[in-house]
């Protein structure tokens, strides 16, 4: 026999972690991850166990959360459910329970970062399994927790009449925007640093394969008439906007009924090339992106940071990742951005 050794993947992680931003044992179901306010949806999420002794009681919750390189949690789904994860037989399978989360996006989902957000599940063991086995439960940084799973989604807006078009902001001429928060949610003061680089689909075709496997991108992209290449350039800057959240939010997560009034960043996800120049620091502009940019935040601290790119042309993908890294490469998040120029309609 052995410990309970439970985790959130669709396959057991060894150490160290793998940064994950996409991970499937939290399943979203037929619609993808393309989700629509005030639609219900049932998501799954798949708890194992690589021991051979039960797990203890557990408490497994899902949140929607901002995405950026560490998690606020905005709105939690559904109840928590307790669980028993069931032993695996020690050899090829390890032990599965499966448990359904009812989830309808409101205004509040879309009104963040342009509905861009995050799912993140967590389990924790109620108590110790006993003999010499220790309590498992969830750290931080998420992305490289076993007992921790994010997946990325977009919630969208009610459709518009038909009679009302709109056209996204940027172009060739102009370029994109994206802002996402930096944070770095194990407290630490050392320097970090933000690496922005785009994908080449010469050297990081498996990667892109990835990310277009996703159902939400797939069926996104396959509207359009393009493909993956490099940006023109991609440049970046620190935004005015930052918060920094209350101690006792760092070591215990509120209250679902205190989780709205948590202080948030006001301007994130995509924007206007107006929007993005007046955020940005007095006396800073967009830069290109040749080395990593510095950061030394705050315990609690949440910094805007603005993305930009300049796309090839309206037939062009541009898939852009971001790593946050502390101190000897310490891994605290990360994000993928896809960058679709608006189509040429005149």
């Amino acid at each position: 026999m052995s410990c309970p050794d439970i985790y959130i993947a669709p396959s057991y992680w060894t150490t160290p972690h793998t940064p994950e931003y996409g991970n499937t044992a939290i399943d979203v179901g037929p619609g993808g991850t393309s989700f629509t306010q005030g639609i219900n949806r049932i998501l799954q999420v798949s708890v194992r166990n690589r021991g051979t002794d039960d797990s203890p009681n557990s408490r497994l919750q899902l949140y929607w959360a901002n995405p950026g390189t560490g998690f606020t949690l905005m709105g939690q789904i559904d109840v928590d459910k307790l669980i028993v994860v069931p032993g695996g037989d020690g050899f090829a399978v390890d032990g599965l329970t499966v448990n359904n989360f009812s989830f309808t996006p409101d205004a509040s989902a879309v009104g963040t970062n342009g509905g861009h957000v995050c799912l993140l599940a967590r389990v924790q063991n109620e108590g110790s399994p006993g003999g010499a086995c220790v309590a498992q439960g969830y750290t931080t940084p998420a992305a490289t927790d076993a007992r921790s799973a994010i997946r990325n989604i977009h919630v969208y807006a009610p459709p518009p009449s038909p009679h009302k078009h709109h056209i996204p902001a940027g172009g060739k001429a102009n370029g994109m925007n994206f802002a996402f928060a930096a944070a770095d949610p194990q407290a630490n003061m050392d320097e970090s640093r933000i690496e922005i680089r785009a994908l080449d689909p010469a050297r990081d075709k498996e990667r892109l394969q990835r990310l277009v496997a996703d159902q939400g991108v797939f069926h996104t992209l396959a509207h359009r008439h393009g493909k993956f290449a490099l940006p023109d350039a991609v440049l970046v800057g620190e935004g005015v906007e930052r918060v920094v959240l209350p101690r006792p939010v760092m070591t215990l997560p509120p209250k679902t009924e205190a989780l709205q009034s948590l202080p948030r960043i006001g301007h994130l996800g995509p924007m206007s090339n107006d929007y993005a120049s007046r955020l940005l620091v007095p006396g800073t502009k967009l830069t290109e992106t040749k080395k990593p940019l510095s950061l030394k935040l705050v315990p609690g601290e949440m910094r805007q940071i603005i993305v930009q790119v300049v796309p090839q042309s309206p037939q062009t993908f541009h898939a852009v990742t971001v790593e946050h890294k502390g101190a000897k490469d310490r891994p605290i998040g990360g994000l993928t951005i896809i960058f679709v120029p608006p189509p040429e309609l005149f």
